[in-house]
C-alpha cells in the first residue's frame, strides 16, 4: 500500500487456521459468533473477537461450500453447513461444545453433484412451516429442507436456470444467483419479487500479466456473490449483486398489494477502481470482484484483486456519491481469488474477510484511527479538517487526541515560521480542537477554561517570538474573554515593538477589555525616550480619550496643530477651553476657516460673538476678524446685528468681488453711514469698484437720480443705466437720459433701444450733421419703424373704442325709449 494513502479502512488479524487444517473455505458471522468452515471439512467457532470458543473436527468429509447462522431463541446456537462432495445438510448445536436441546440434523440432498451454500430462514422459530433451509444446488434446483420435530423433507423451489452459484436470506426475502440471472422471492407472501439478469456476459480474454499470475491462467469463473440487508423493517432491504467485473446495489421497497418495487441504486465497472486511469490494463478484467457488503444503507465495501499488484484490495463506497471511493491494498495469501467478504450484523459497521490461514476484520476507520494516522503521517492540517468536520459531540471521548492534533499542527506552522498562516488559522483550531470533559458536555466551563488557558499560552508564543503584531487582530474579545491583565500585557508589548499596530488595536478593542492607565504609563514613558512618534502620540490621544483626560487631549492636540482638534472639541464640547487668545491663534494657525465655523456655531452659548470680537480684536489681524464674522454673518446671521458697521468695512477692505452687495442686500444697518464708508473706501482704494455697491445704497435712499449720475459718469455704464431706468420706470430718469444723449454712446444705445417714455421726435432733434454713429441709418429706420407701428396700433384701437362706443350708445337709447 502506498504510505501516503489513507488506509480506506481499519483492519485487524482476528484469527488464523493452522496449516495442519487445511485453508479457510467459506465463514458465516451472526451479532455474537463467527463460523469458519475448512477445505478439510472442519468447523470452528470463534467469538465476535476472535476467541476460538470450539472445534467441529471433521464435520463433514469434504470441503465445506457453505455456512450459516439460524437465529432465534436459541441465541444463535445452532449452525448449519453444507460440503461439496459429500452433498450433507449438517444443522449442528455446538456453538460452545456443550450439550443442546436442538437435535443435530444430518440429511443428503440427492441428485446434485455439488453443494454451493446454505441460507436458514431468519424467522425459523416462528415459521409456521417449520425451521427451513435454502440449499444451492450445482445441478440448478434451489432445495428447501423442511426441519420438524419428527422428520424432514426436501422441496425444490426453482430450477432450470444453471447453476446456483450462492444464496442469502434475510427477513422475509429468499435471494439466489444462477449462472444466468439473479432472483429475489417473497418466502411470506410467495411470489417471485423480481428477476436481475447476470451482469457477466463477456467472454474473457487471456491474461497478459506483468508477471504476478500466470501468463496461461484464464479468467475464473467466479461465483456471483450477493449480500442483502435490513434497511428499516423487515419490508425494506438493501441488495448487493457482485459478479467478475461489475457490483450493483439495488433497493427492493416495501410490499404492496404482492407486488415490491426494485430500484438499481448505482452500478460500479471494474475501470471505476482503477487507481491508474491513465494505463488501466487491457486484462484488467481478468481481476475479479471477490464479494461486497453493505456496512450501512448506503456504504458498501468491495473486496477485489488488484490489477496492479497480486494482493487484494478493499474499496469503501457511497452508494449515492460516486466521487467517495477510497481504496486500501491488503497482502494476500494463498489463492487469492478464494478469499471473500462477509458482514457482521449489528449496530456498527464491520466485515470479515477471509483468505487461505486469517480472518481479518474490517471496519470503516474511527475519526480516532484517522486522527491518529494523521499524526503519525506529520498531516497536521489534514486531520484539523475532519475535527472541523466533525460533530464535537462525537469527539467528546477523544479530547486528548483532538487537542493533540492542534497543537503538532500550529506547532508545525511555529516551526516553519508561517505567522500570518499560523495567526489566521489560530482562532478556528484552537476553537475545534477545545473540548470539554466527556462527563461535563459541549460547551461547559470546563472546555472554556482550557481554551483560556491555550489562548494564552499561544499569544505567549507570539511575544516570544516578538511577532505579536500578528497574533493580536485574531485575539478574542467576547468568547472567550480572556483575563484582563493579558489584554493589557499584549498593548505594553505592541508599546515597545509596533507602535503602529498599538494605534489600529486601540481603535477596535473596547477600553473595558484592558488596562487602561496601565497602557498609558508605559505609552508617555516610551514617548518620553522617543518624541518624535507619531504612532505613539496617537495612541496617547486614544488613552487619554478613553480616560477622559480631555485637558491633556486637548493640549497635545494643539501643540501638534493637528486638523481632529476641531472635531475632538465638538465631539466633548470643550468649547469653554479654547476662549484664551493664545488657543484661538493656534485654531486659526491650523484651519482659519474650521476656526471660524468653530467660533461661530457657539455664537449662542459657550463662545458669544462679543468675546470672540475682542479676542480677534486684540490678536490685531483684522483677516482673521473678517473671516470670524463673514462666517458668522452666514451661519448665525442674528447675531451680527452688532458687528454691523464693523462688517461693512471689513468686506470693503477683504471681502470679494459681489460678498459686499450680498451684505448690503440682506442686513439692516444705517444707510446714510453705510454710503459715508463705501465711499471713504472707494476714495482710499483707487482700484476696487464701488459703483454698484453705491447705487444700491442710493437706490435704496431714493435718491434715483444721484444712483442713475453714478452708472454714467463713475462707471460709464450706459446700458446699466438705462435698465436702472426701466426697473424704476420713473419719467424724470429718462428725461435725465435724454439730457445726456449729447453723447453719442447714449444716443447710440437710446436708438437701439427706444423707451415709450422718450418721444422719437426729440431722439431726432438730437441728431445732427456732426453726430458719428456707427449704422446710424438702419437704427432710424428701426425708429421710425417702431413709431409707425405704433401709431397704427393705436389709430386700430381708435376705431375699435369708437366703434364699441357708437354700439353701446344705441343700446342705450333703445332702452331709454321703451315704455315703463
Amino acid at each position: 500500500m502506498d504510505e501516503d494513502n489513507e488506509p480506506a479502512f481499519s483492519t485487524e488479524t482476528l484469527w488464523e487456521l493452522q496449516v495442519e487444517f487445511g485453508s479457510v473455505a467459506c465463514v458465516s458471522c451472526s451479532t455474537r459468533f463467527i463460523a469458519v468452515g475448512t477445505t478439510r471439512g472442519d468447523v470452528f467457532v470463534l467469538d465476535i473477537l476472535g476467541n476460538e470458543i470450539n472445534r467441529l473436527l471433521s464435520l463433514h468429509k469434504s470441503r465445506i461450500t457453505g455456512l450459516c447462522f439460524a437465529s432465534g431463541r436459541f441465541s444463535d446456537d445452532v449452525i448449519a453447513s453444507v460440503d461439496r462432495d459429500d452433498r450433507m445438510l449438517i444443522v449442528s448445536s455446538s456453538v460452545r461444545g456443550a450439550s443442546s436441546t436442538v437435535q443435530e440434523i444430518r440429511t443428503r440432498v440427492q441428485g446434485s453433484s455439488k453443494l454451493n451454500g446454505v441460507a436458514a430462514d431468519p424467522h425459523i422459530d416462528t415459521a409456521a412451516q417449520g425451521r427451513r433451509f435454502a440449499i444451492a444446488c450445482s445441478d440448478g434446483k434451489l432445495q428447501i429442507f423442511t426441519s420438524s420435530w419428527l422428520i424432514g423433507s426436501h422441496s425444490t423451489l426453482r430450477e432450470g436456470e444453471g447453476e446456483i452459484q450462492s444464496v442469502c436470506w434475510e427477513g422475509n426475502l429468499l435471494a439466489w444467483s444462477s449462472t444466468s440471472r439473479i432472483r429475489v422471492f417473497d418466502m411470506t407472501n410467495n411470489y417471485g419479487v423480481c428477476m436481475i439478469m447476470h451482469p457477466d456476459i463477456v467472454i474473457p480474454k487471456p491474461v497478459r500479466s506483468t508477471g504476478q499470475e500466470s501468463d496461461t491462467m484464464m479468467r475464473p469463473k467466479h461465483k456471483t456473490r450477493m449480500s442483502m440487508r435490513k434497511i428499516a423493517t423487515d419490508e425494506l432491504y438493501s441488495l448487493c449483486v457482485t459478479s467478475n467485473d461489475t457490483l450493483k446495489a439495488y433497493t427492493i421497497n416495501p410490499d404492496k398489494g404482492s407486488k415490491r418495487k426494485v430500484v438499481l441504486k448505482n452500478a460500479y465497472a471494474r475501470d471505476h477502481f482503477s487507481r491508474d486511469k491513465g494505463n488501466f490494463p487491457e486484462n484488467a478484467s481478468a481481476f475479479p470482484f471477490l464479494g461486497s457488503v453493505y456496512f450501512s444503507d448506503d456504504e458498501i465495501a468491495l473486496l477485489l484483486a488488484s490489477e496492479l499488484s497480486s494482493g487484494l484490495e478493499l474499496s469503501h463506497i457511497s452508494v449515492y456519491d460516486n466521487s467517495r471511493v477510497t481504496t486500501m491494498d491488503i497482502q494476500s495469501e494463498g489463492n487469492r481469488l478464494m478469499a471473500g467478504i462477509v458482514s457482521v450484523p449489528g449496530s456498527e459497521a464491520m466485515a470479515l474477510i477471509y483468505q487461505a490461514q486469517t480472518i481479518k476484520s474490517a471496519a470503516p476507520r474511527s475519526i480516532g484511527d484517522r486522527l491518529e494516522w494523521l499524526i503519525e503521517k506529520g498531516r497536521f492540517e489534514e486531520a484539523i479538517d475532519i475535527v472541523g468536520s466533525t460533530e464535537r459531540s462525537a469527539l467528546l471521548h477523544m479530547e486528548d487526541k483532538v487537542s493533540v492534533v492542534g497543537e503538532k499542527f500550529l506547532f508545525s506552522l511555529l516551526e516553519a515560521q508561517e505567522w500570518q498562516k499560523l495567526s489566521d488559522l489560530l482562532p478556528r483550531v484552537l476553537q475545534i480542537t477545545t473540548l470539554p470533559e466527556p462527563t461535563k458536555g459541549v460547551g461547559s466551563e470546563s472546555s472554556t477554561k482550557s481554551l483560556i488557558e491555550r489562548w494564552m499560552q499561544w499569544i505567549q508564543q507570539f511575544e516570544r517570538a516578538g511577532k505579536t503584531a500578528f497574533v493580536v487582530g485574531v485575539i478574542p474579545l467576547k468568547t472567550p474573554r480572556l483575563p484582563k491583565e493579558q489584554y493589557t500585557k499584549v498593548l505594553c508589548a505592541l508599546t515597545v515593538r509596533d507602535p503602529a499596530v498599538l494605534v489600529k488595536v486601540l481603535g477596535t478593542w473596547d477600553s473595558s477589555v484592558f488596562d487602561v492607565p496601565t497602557v498609558t504609563r508605559i505609552v508617555e514613558t516610551e514617548l518620553k525616550t522617543d518624541q518624535s512618534n507619531e504612532h505613539l502620540k496617537e495612541a496617547l490621544l486614544v488613552l487619554y480619550d478613553y480616560s477622559h483626560r480631555h485637558d491633556k487631549t486637548l493640549r497635545m492636540l494643539l501643540r501638534d496643530r493637528t486638523s481632529r482638534v476641531f472635531d475632538y472639541i465638538s465631539n466633548h464640547e470643550l468649547f469653554e477651553a479654547v476662549r484664551e487668545k493664545e488657543s484661538i491663534q493656534i485654531l486659526y494657525d491650523i484651519d482659519e476657516n474650521s476656526t471660524s465655523r468653530l467660533l461661530a456655531r457657539e455664537a449662542d452659548s459657550t463662545l458669544p460673538s462679543t468675546a470672540v470680537v475682542s479676542i480677534l480684536e486684540n490678536i490685531g489681524d483684522r483677516k482673521l476678524l473678517f473671516s470670524y464674522l463673514h462666517t458668522l454673518f452666514h451661519i448665525n446671521p442674528e447675531h451680527i446685528n452688532q458687528h454691523h458697521k464693523a462688517l461693512l468695512e471689513l468686506y470693503c477692505d477683504y471681502g470679494s468681488p459681489g460678498s459686499l452687495i450680498r451684505f448690503l442686500k440682506s442686513s439692516h444697518y444705517s444707510l446714510e453711514n453705510a454710503l459715508e464708508t463705501i465711499k471713504s473706501a472707494a476714495s482710499k482704494t483707487p482700484g476696487k469698484d464701488f459703483s454698484k455697491e453705491i447705487v444700491f445704497v442710493l437706490q435704496r435712499m431714493g435718491d434715483l437720480v444721484a444712483a442713475l449720475e453714478i452708472l454714467l459718469d463713475d462707471s460709464k455704464d450706459v446700458e446699466g443705466a438705462i435698465e436702472f431706468a426701466k426697473e424704476q420706470a420713473d419719467p424724470e430718469l429718462w428725461k435725465r437720459l435724454l439730457d445726456r444723449a449729447d453723447d453719442t454712446e447714449v444716443l447710440s444705445r437710446l436708438l437701439d433701444d427706444p423707451h415709450e417714455s422718450i418721444d422719437p421726435v426729440l431722439l431726432f432733434e438730437k441728431i445732427n450733421s456732426s453726430t458719428r454713429i456707427p449704422d446710424l441709418t438702419r437704427k432710424l429706420y428701426r425708429l421710425v419703424a417702431n413709431a409707425k407701428v405704433e401709431r397704427e396700433l393705436r389709430e386700430i384701437c381708435m376705431e375699435m373704442l369708437s366703434e364699441d362706443v357708437g354700439h353701446g350708445m344705441n343700446e342705450m337709447d333703445q332702452l331709454v325709449r321703451k315704455p315703463v
